[in-house]
């Protein structure tokens, strides 16, 4: 029992850290077209 909640804990972190990763990268990627805009 308690083997599969860690398991559980550790898929929902791993989630998490992906979900951040996702939105630093739309972040960074938002960044650079407003950069390359403005270079225009």
């Amino acid at each position: 029992m308690l083997k599969i909640k860690r398991n559980k804990e550790k898929e929902v972190s791993s989630a998490i850290l992906v979900y951040k990763k996702e939105k630093v990268d739309k972040k960074l990627k938002k960044m650079k077209s407003i950069k390359e805009l403005l270079r225009k």
